[in-house]
């Protein structure tokens, strides 16, 4: 059997916090991701002819065979060079960086020089208390510290704002979770991640007809679509890769595993 490729990918408090949902309750949680893709000039629309006669939507610059469908390249990887091959395809296994702690008496030590220990603290848990040792980015996390792993299951390029209902479900947003507000579930600190408006509580304060305040339900966060559109924001705008901007990402579908990556590797050669 082929060795598969394997990557780190790094992720945020609340998705990691998706992903461990989908893990304990399968169809609640994380099984998408999108990433915005390095070279935002590689790629194009068709012409309106080319949608219609060959079912086409986007083109990707492959160099020395010019320019060619988005799907054609992916189906075939790589044989239109190495450039044109995505961050992420079929069959990869990514192993999960989030912000942890390890030990006070580590502190002093880089990643790189600790040895494997199960001391670990995830800030992800969200415990009632945190140690007192350092706080870690989750890129410096060492591969034996990755307690998610994820075999990568569809991968698709298109640009972020194509996302549809249904995949923004994938991507983990807290859409009619329990029925309960957001804010109330998760915190009001995350609940403003996903609306700005009212903070996750699903209603907000408004003038009524006599000026005085009601309550009304929020439409800026009433379909998964548009949690996802605050979530990815929240996360890209500063980059100026904002959900105005629209840019090309390749999303990515994958079926997650609370274990190591090398202990997951060692069981599916077993």
């Amino acid at each position: 059997m082929k060795t598969p490729d394997v990557k780190p990918i790094l992720f945020s408090g609340p998705m990691v916090r998706a992903i461990l949902r989908e893990i304990e309750a399968p169809g609640t949680g994380k099984t998408m991701t999108r990433r915005v893709l390095r070279d935002q000039n590689l790629y194009r629309e068709v012409t309106q002819e080319q949608r219609e006669t060959l079912g086409a939507k986007y083109e990707q610059w492959t160099g020395f065979m010019g320019w060619q469908f988005v799907d054609a390249v992916l189906d075939r990887p790589g044989i239109c060079g190495k450039g044109t091959v995505p961050p992420f395809l079929v069959g990869y296994i990514l192993y999960v960086r989030e912000h942890w702690q390890a030990l006070c008496e580590l502190d002093e030590l880089k990643p790189s020089d600790m040895t494997p220990t199960s001391d670990l603290l995830y800030i992800a848990d969200r415990l009632d208390s945190r140690w007192e040792s350092r706080f870690r980015h989750g890129m410096h996390m060492p591969r034996w510290a990755s307690r998610l792993t994820l075999e990568v299951t569809a991968v698709k390029i298109e640009r972020v704002q194509d996302i549809s209902e249904e995949d923004a479900l994938a991507e983990g947003v807290p859409f009619g979770f329990d029925h309960h507000p957001i804010a109330e579930v998760y915190g009001e600190e995350e609940g403003r991640s996903y609306c700005e408006t009212c903070g996750g509580w699903g209603v907000h304060g408004a003038l009524g007809a006599n000026l005085g305040v009601m309550e009304v339900d929020c439409a800026d966060c009433d379909t998964a679509k548009k949690l996802f559109r605050a979530l990815w924001n929240s996360i890209n705008e500063k980059r100026g890769f904002g959900w105005d901007v629209n840019p090309w990402v390749v999303a990515v579908s994958f079926e997650p595993h609370q274990m190591n990556v090398d202990d997951f590797l060692k069981g599916r050669a077993a």
